[in-house]
């Protein structure tokens, strides 16, 4: 197969990856079994399991954070002094600080295009709460939307890798 000094790329327009020597000279075919596992998973790969998960936890922060919003909209008031009194709105912005913190630092734990998609699951927890916490309706919009949702996230963090993505 490969050995020392060669290394694989993809050529964009052709389905399949090649390894080529670093020289430049020549083109091999990887089996197809070993191209399925290095086309469609590579930036999934690159991304680490911390910092899917730290994504995920600022997400539910983040809905947190609305929440609270919701709350502090009822004395809501637009004088320095209403604000810094009003807990619940120091408290989502408080949240909110601490939700943009720990997406910096999942950031570097893999590929953006994998961990920004993950961010729409926010309006699910949001849903959620507002269901649980507010006592608000779910409607059969809100599901279908929930479920489209979902099925965005699964799309655009599992096949986002093909054409064009070439390694360095």
């Amino acid at each position: 197969m490969f050995g020392a000094g060669k290394e694989l790329a993809y050529l964009p327009g052709r389905d399949r990856i090649v390894g080529k020597p670093r020289g430049g000279r020549g083109r091999q075919l990887i089996p197809e079994t070993s191209a399925y596992m290095l086309s469609a998973p590579k930036a999934i790969a690159r991304t680490q399991w911390w910092a899917i998960c730290l994504v995920i936890l600022a997400t539910v922060l983040n809905s947190a954070a609305q929440v609270s919003f919701k709350f502090a909209s009822g004395d809501f008031g637009f004088s320095l002094q209403g604000l810094l009194a009003n807990w619940p709105f120091l408290l989502g912005l408080a949240i909110y600080i601490i939700a943009a913190v720990l997406l910096i630092i999942s950031f570097s734990g893999g590929e953006l295009s994998v961990l920004d998609p993950l961010q729409s699951a926010s309006f699910i927890w949001t849903i959620l709460a507002a269901w649980l916490i507010l006592k608000e309706q779910i409607s059969i919009p809100n599901i279908v939307g929930i479920a489209v949702i979902i099925s965005g996230i699964v799309l655009l963090t599992s096949t986002h890798a093909g054409a064009g993505d070439e390694p360095s």
